[in-house]
């Protein structure tokens, strides 16, 4: 027996993207215990891809850490993770933290980080204007210097 166990809480399908090409996995998300106990060590997300290959992310304080550790795991390999929780705007409150669950703008009820993001809404516009306010934010963090 192991000092690490991996007790999973929830099993489901997950789509990842692969050249362009969407491709079915299956992700299984829970909880590292360790020792004869069973202490809580740390929260994990491993999805299973169809080609055999299998990835873990983990992290001992956020399961959206976890499912950012997964990504870069799998973006190293030239895939990409198409699912809710990466969507920048999704957020989580102090009931659903570490949940799985939380929330999208354009979605009335909860939607799980592991499920399919909705479509995003292109408007060039809006992102050249979005483009120049955070140049101007940043530029507005640096400290000029003055020559003496």
């Amino acid at each position: 027996m192991g000092w690490k166990n991996y007790e999973p809480w929830r099993i489901g399908d997950a789509l990842i993207s692969d050249d362009g090409h969407t491709i079915g996995a299956i992700f299984e998300m829970g909880t590292v215990t360790t020792g004869r106990q069973r202490v809580f060590h740390r929260y994990y997300i491993r999805v299973y891809v169809r080609d055999g290959s299998e990835f873990t992310g983990e992290d001992p304080y956020q399961l959206k850490a976890a499912l950012s550790n997964l990504d870069h795991q799998l973006r190293a390999q030239n895939y990409l993770l198409l699912v809710a929780g990466l969507d920048p705007r999704f957020s989580e409150s102090g009931l659903s933290f570490n949940s799985g669950f939380g929330y999208l703008p354009e979605i009335k009820d909860a939607v799980h980080m592991m499920d399919i993001p909705p479509p995003s809404k292109h408007d060039p516009e809006n992102e050249e204007v979005v483009e120049a306010m955070i140049r101007e934010a940043v530029d507005g963090m640096f400290c000029k210097r003055t020559q003496r």
